[in-house]
């Protein structure tokens, strides 16, 4: 069977997700020493962090790729 995992840096389309075999895997952003699910963090969180530092980013965790699976 053949599927598709996604990272949510695509913006993909809800209405797409909802497809069969199509899972999308949350990307970390971090804050600092802070650590978010880029879905977690509101954008007002976002941009007064900014006002004095850049977020990183990064790839998301293990098990979160694994149960994509």
């Amino acid at each position: 069977m053949i599927g598709i995992i996604t990272d949510s840096a695509t913006n993909t389309p809800e209405e797409y997700l909802k497809f069969d075999r199509i899972e999308n895997v949350t990307l970390r952003v971090f804050l600092g020493e802070d650590s978010y699910k880029d879905d977690e963090l509101s954008e007002e969180k976002l941009f007064a962090f900014m006002e004095h530092d850049f977020p990183k980013t990064s790839l998301p965790k293990f098990p979160d790729i694994e149960a994509a699976f």
